[in-house]
């Protein structure tokens, strides 16, 4: 995301048509949902887990970097340019500019998209990839009614303690 904002690139004083470039060619990997890279990565790949992981992370990640460089481009950048006035190299100014604002970015988006992540998991298991899914699969199958609704309570209880750490994590006394 920080390599496909147009700040890093004013901050190298490079051309930010790389930064076009990248943004561009994030965006291809990013259009394709979920469940199509497992597809895909299943044929290349056979069947394993690390099938239906890369078939999160990756266009989850790309997501992660186009919010990042969108906000990045949004910030004001009037203290960066007054560090780099004051003498300061491009990478330390960046560093000491981006980190506060990154983490409550990261921290915000981050927790949205492992959730999705989690429900995106479960709905990959369906397709045979393993995990709670393939269980819910299963048991739906076998007509075994009370472990299928086991495994959705378990999920539903799942989230809920990941929306509430989450939610504790942005207290600001934490």
């Amino acid at each position: 995301g920080i390599i496909s904002s147009n700040l890093f690139y004013e901050a190298f004083e490079l051309p930010s048509g790389i930064a076009i470039s990248t943004r561009r060619a994030m965006a291809i990997p990013r259009a394709i949902h979920e469940l199509v890279w497992g597809l895909l990565l299943l044929q290349i790949m056979a069947l394993n887990t690390w099938v239906a992981i890369m078939a999160i992370c990756i266009p989850y990640s790309l997501m992660m970097g186009k919010v990042v460089a969108d906000q990045i481009d949004s910030l004001d950048k009037s203290s960066l340019l007054a560090l780099k006035s004051e003498g300061s190299g491009a990478i330390s100014a960046l560093v000491t500019f981006l980190t506060p604002r990154l983490i409550s970015i990261i921290n915000i988006y981050g927790g949205y998209r492992l959730e999705c992540a989690l429900r995106g998991a479960t709905l990959l298991g369906v397709f045979g990839l393993g995990g709670l899914g393939t269980e819910l699969q299963l048991t739906l199958q076998s007509l075994e009614f009370k472990e299928m609704w086991t495994a959705l309570w378990m999920i539903t209880i799942l989230m809920f303690i990941l929306e509430r750490s989450l939610n504790k994590l942005r207290e600001p006394n934490f």
